[in-house]
């Protein structure tokens, strides 16, 4: 049976199509801070919704999937970095706590599902050990400045006390210095 062309074009199609749903669901999750239904992805990526649900089974195995696509972009955010002082770690945590913010948000109704929790799960495990990590700490201590540090804070900081990156990134610098006696 000779190849003549046609399905390597069929795959690489369907290979832009599936990478294309993945990307709209992200870019929806992060402009507008809630899940997007299949059409509006759909929509987004320039596809059929017919072409979503070909591809990915449910709306959970492309939020899956998304999720993965977003720690595959942010990801280095999250490695430990070592001994660190203040504003070398909030200067990174404030990068990460912004970059994910869109998709956190868009997720927060949504913590019942079991991919979701997992995934938040582990991103917390790894916030924490940065912590740990890069203070040198542990107990009591580990405790509040990872709770300072969070994500909920970010977003207390953020979206409701209305304080802008740099004003947010501040007030968590002078939380940690507090904490940490410096």
């Amino acid at each position: 049976m000779a190849d003549d062309g046609r399905t390597d074009g069929r795959h690489e199609r369907a290979a832009r199509s599936r990478a294309a749903v993945v990307d709209a669901a992200l870019d929806l999750l992060r402009e507008r801070g809630e899940l997007p239904t299949a059409q509006e992805i759909a929509d987004r990526a320039g596809v059929s919704l017919r072409t979503v649900f070909r591809h990915y089974d449910d709306m959970d195995t492309l939020l899956a999937i998304a999720v993965q696509q977003q720690m595959d972009r942010v990801g280095h955010l999250f490695e430990p970095f070592g001994r660190a002082d203040v504003d070398a770690f909030i200067t990174r945590r404030c990068e990460l706590l912004e970059a994910i913010t869109g998709a956190r948000r868009a997720v927060m109704r949504n913590e019942s599902r079991p991919v979701v929790r997992e995934g938040i799960a582990l991103a917390h495990k790894q916030l924490r050990a940065q912590v740990a990590d890069a203070f040198a700490i542990d107990g009591d201590t580990l405790d509040a400045v990872d709770a300072a540090t969070s994500w909920w804070v970010w977003y207390a900081l953020r979206f409701e006390q209305g304080l802008d990156y740099e004003r947010s990134c501040e007030v968590m610098a002078h939380s940690i210095r507090r904490l940490l006696g410096s």
